[in-house]
């Protein structure tokens, strides 16, 4: 089993993944972290219950400059350095299922690196 916080985000072909990259980037930028933050926090918490969101996003945005760009330096030194997630995890020797995270999880079957995820 393989555990990962790498974000899942395929960045070829996924509409989704400008959107995710863009605010990472502005994470870098002392005058507009917290707009890369806001929309991270968007993206990550949407659908989620009010008193939900509410906590989740008045703690993460305790966290400064500092520790997100930290963070978001990381996550594109990942994606330049390993490529996309799921290619990476579903080339490990010897392989491994792939799958989204639980909370991410399709009501329905799609397909991931190693199969079908139901």
């Amino acid at each position: 089993m393989v555990i990962s916080s790498w974000p899942v985000i395929s960045p070829s072909g996924n509409p989704l993944a400008s959107r995710f990259l863009n605010a990472i980037r502005a994470l870098q930028y002392y005058e507009r972290w917290r707009e890369g933050a806001e929309r991270l926090l968007t993206m990550w918490l949407s659908g989620a219950p009010a008193a939900v969101e509410a906590q989740i996003r008045d703690q993460m945005l305790l966290q400064g400059f500092e520790m997100w760009s930290r963070a978001g330096r990381e996550i594109l030194a990942m994606y330049a350095l390993e490529g996309e997630p799921l290619g990476v995890l579903s080339n490990l020797s010897p392989p491994v299922p792939v799958a989204p995270p639980v909370f991410a999880t399709p009501r329905t079957r799609v397909p991931c690196a190693t199969g079908v995820v139901r």
